[in-house]
């Protein structure tokens, strides 16, 4: 009778297979939606995603999502407070942070995209994370104003704090829209047969310039090219011109889905 010999791989060969396995899950678990938001931003497409997908095959099965959140604070806040230092060496670091922040961003969502373990508490917990995109502008300001000294430096603290404060406006403009006209604004937008604005370039083109997730790895290279004054002043330029472009906006489309859904008093104040 003859023998049947049996070729196991050999221990190398089966890590090996492990390995491209668990890669290939990975790749599976990045969805099509994931992909198209994440074109949005060119610094996530191709580096932040990239990177998060790499560092999620690396991390052992111990680590959460959660836990990554948690880490992605504590950098977060050492970020800022090494731009508040205002020395080149504060700067470059905390801005080399903030970049770390960002990647921190992306493995937590991709790491429970993996596991299944996407939940409430992990979108809260991420939700906390949003000032983050917005306090280092004020931080920078501060570092900035200390390292100028006495007048050139209030100029430079108040325009940082300015910035923080324009970029905190403008969401809460879009929130209190659509909780005041949420239901009105879909309908007005099914019976238009609206098809958004989502991945068109100039979608692309205003988040890239106003959300600091898609351009801080510039700051990164205005550091390096002595250049943290003039990206403070754009910001601050471009935050203002957006915050009077959403309130005209939103002001519009509210004006003309409250006079056209009023009820039969005519009258579409809150309750004081």
């Amino acid at each position: 009778m003859p023998l049947t010999v049996i070729h196991l791989p050999a221990p190398r060969e089966r890590v090996a297979m492990k390995a491209r396995s668990r890669w290939e899950t990975i790749l599976a678990s990045y969805s099509d939606e994931k992909r198209r938001w994440d074109r949005t931003y060119p610094s996530i497409a191709y580096i932040y995603r990239p990177a998060s997908l790499f560092v999620c095959w690396l991390l052992p099965a111990r680590v959460t999502a959660n836990e990554l959140t948690l880490l992605s604070y504590l950098v977060s806040l050492a970020s800022l407070l090494l731009l508040v230092h205002g020395s080149f060496a504060g700067l470059l670091t905390g801005s080399i942070l903030l970049v770390l922040f960002s990647l921190l961003d992306c493995v937590d969502g991709a790491l429970a995209r993996l596991r299944g373990t996407s939940n409430a508490l992990g979108r809260f917990l991420d939700g906390l994370a949003a000032p983050a995109f917005v306090l280092p502008y004020f931080a920078l300001g501060i570092g900035l104003a200390r390292a100028a000294g006495s007048g050139q430096g209030e100029f430079i603290l108040a325009v940082g704090a300015a910035t923080t404060i324009l970029k905190l406006l403008v969401p809460q403009i879009r929130q209190s829209f659509h909780l005041c006209f949420g239901e009105v604004w879909e309908e007005d937008k099914r019976a238009r047969h609206a098809t958004g604005h989502a991945g068109r370039w100039y979608y692309r083109l205003y988040y890239n310039l106003t959300d600091l997730q898609g351009h801080d790895v510039v700051l990164l290279l205005a550091v390096l090219a002595g250049q943290a004054e003039a990206f403070l002043l754009v910001s601050f330029a471009v935050s203002a011109l957006d915050l009077g472009a959403v309130l005209a906006l939103y002001l519009r489309r509210a004006w003309r889905l409250g006079a056209r859904s009023g009820k039969a008093s005519g009258h579409w104040h809150g309750a004081d």
